[in-house]
């Protein structure tokens, strides 16, 4: 671990604060919400704090996450609710901290070995629901009933599930037989949970996943299998075009993908009428704007977000925070090719998976500058990873080089 090791306490409720940050288990009351979050953020800070130094040079390491959370705080001045956005902002700002933490506190390794146990809390509770309390871990409105387990919806067990496969492919030491558990559990989430989305990205991460271990990560080759993937993926969608509605019968959509389309072209119209700037950090679908009633008379319902992680970005903090967090990704990306290029280790191969996993499920979902979410803190624990890897080569920030075949 870094300097001056965590102690079991700590490390214990770094679990106990990812499980909460998967949103999987939600309280229903707001008083309920307001004390759980107090109290979890409380003892975080007491941990950060205890570190400020340390995560304060991480976050100007950060400068792309450091311009993206000013950005969101600046979005009060032209917010459509300028209350929300200071309130959202602020748990936005102590989210990124504890992710800024997460990557100072911990080296690669280490943060796969907590993931791994953060997993196995949402897993085990998952099946036990859904097959003891189907009232609760199945989600009957369907015409398929779908497990949705500890999780207030199906997609968001299926995320979950997707995000659980490359932690237990990569996390080490752990016993063999408990990650072959981990994965088997977690493909079978995946599939009870009926996501297509979920399937897809899992078959994305998979086959990514399948190239480490075939080409012995060589970056050439690398992109030849990225080449060669794509087209024997064009080759199918050519071959299944005449018969796309049977396909995605078969995966139980629409051709409209369940109502996406329609939502995407009403938040596109929505953007172009405050393109570079937006409607401010998390005010736009809390409003009852003309926007917002406008969405609503063309859908006939109001949805909680775009279901695109970069559409709501846009709507946010306009052109200006889409086009500042695109490039930052760029930046991380280009950051953990190199790495896996020259070390060409699983921390390696994990972050660049996890960038791919998140970039995949932000173009149905949403991830991008949330707060109280794992896959952001995690986005913002990568980039302090890998930007420490580079301006401070000598900072142990992946731990021990743990090269594929390892057990």
């Amino acid at each position: 671990m870094t300097s001056g090791s965590p102690s079991a306490v700590e490390a214990i409720f770094t679990v106990l604060m990812l499980f909460y940050m998967t949103n999987a288990v939600s309280p229903r009351a707001a008083t309920t919400v307001v004390i759980v979050k107090t109290a979890l953020y409380g003892l975080a800070s007491v941990f950060v704090l205890a570190r400020w130094r340390v995560v304060f040079r991480g976050l100007l390491d950060s400068k792309w996450i450091l311009v993206l959370v000013l950005l969101a705080a600046a979005s009060a001045l032209w917010s459509n609710d300028p209350y929300k956005t200071l309130r959202g902002s602020s748990v936005l700002l102590a989210s990124t901290a504890f992710g800024i933490y997460l990557g100072t506190r911990y080296t690669v390794s280490e943060q796969l070995r907590l993931l791994a146990w953060t997993c196995f809390l949402f897993i085990v509770p998952s099946y036990f629901t859904a097959l003891f309390l189907p009232a609760y871990g199945i989600q009957h409105e369907f015409a398929y009933d779908a497990w949705k387990g500890i999780f207030m919806h199906k997609n968001g067990l299926a995320e979950a599930a997707v995000f659980a496969v490359p932690v237990f492919a990569f996390v080490r030491p752990m016993a063999r037989w408990l990650r072959y558990l981990g994965l088997t559990a977690a493909f079978g989430l995946i599939l009870l949970s009926r996501s297509a989305t979920g399937l897809i990205v899992f078959c994305v991460v998979l086959a990514l996943l399948l190239s480490y271990i075939v080409i012995r990560v060589r970056l050439i080759s690398v992109i030849l299998a990225g080449l060669s993937v794509g087209a024997v993926l064009t080759g199918v969608l050519l071959l299944f075009s005449p018969r796309t509605e049977q396909v995605l019968e078969f995966l139980h959509r629409t051709p409209d993908l369940t109502g996406r389309t329609e939502l995407w072209a009403a938040v596109l119209q929505a953007i172009s009428k405050r393109p570079w700037l937006g409607y401010g950090f998390s005010a736009f679908w809390q409003t009852s704007s003309r926007e917002v009633v406008s969405i609503h008379a063309q859908l006939g319902w109001i949805p909680g977000y775009a279901h695109n992680g970069f559409l709501d970005l846009a709507l946010y903090l306009g052109l200006l925070g889409l086009g500042t967090f695109v490039l930052g990704y760029l930046v991380l990306c280009s950051r953990a090719f190199v790495h896996l290029w020259q070390k060409a280790d699983l921390c390696a191969m994990w972050m660049c998976t996890y960038l791919l996993f998140m970039l995949l499920y932000n173009l149905t979902e949403g991830s991008i500058l949330r707060q109280n979410d794992i896959y952001w803190v995690l986005y913002v624990s990568t980039a302090v990873c890998l930007s420490r890897r580079f301006s401070r080569p000598e900072s142990p920030v992946l731990g021990s080089e743990i090269r594929v075949g390892t057990n």
